[in-house]
Formats: structure tokens, C-alpha cells, sequence
């Protein structure tokens, strides 16, 4: 997944599974969000519940800082 596109939505690709791609949201109730993703990853899309500080932090250790860090 895009880092920007991951930063935006506040979520994190965690595996794919089969034909699906697992994604940790902290809102699993946002149908936009879903779809969005569905869409970006071109595959079907299974929510895993986290919260926004873990999903941050996982972005972070994944991603790497983003450029807007410490301004």
C-alpha cells in the first residue's frame, strides 16, 4: 500500500491472506475507508481493529518518518 495512501486513512497493511489483504483500521465502521482501500489494493479487504497510537507507530516503524516530523 502507498505510504500516503496508508497516512491518510490512518491504517496499516498488516498480510494477505489468500486472496484478501487484512488492514488494521481504528474505525472498522468507515464503509469509505473500505472501499477506498478495496480499490487501492485491488482486492478484496478484511479490518483488523487497532487503535490510532499503534497503527501511528506501526506507519512510523514501516514507513519511516514521515517529512512533517518535528516541525
Amino acid at each position: 500500500m502507498p505510504e500516503d495512501v496508508a497516512r491518510r486513512l490512518g491504517v496499516l497493511p498488516v498480510r494477505i491472506i489468500g486472496d484478501e489483504l487484512l488492514v488494521a483500521v481504528s474505525d472498522p465502521d468507515t464503509l469509505m475507508v473500505e472501499e477506498e482501500l478495496a480499490s487501492t489494493a485491488m482486492r478484496k479487504v478484511r479490518l483488523a481493529v487497532a487503535t490510532p497510537n499503534d497503527i501511528r507507530g506501526a506507519i512510523e516503524w514501516y514507513y519511516g518518518a514521515s517529512a512533517t516530523d518535528g516541525e
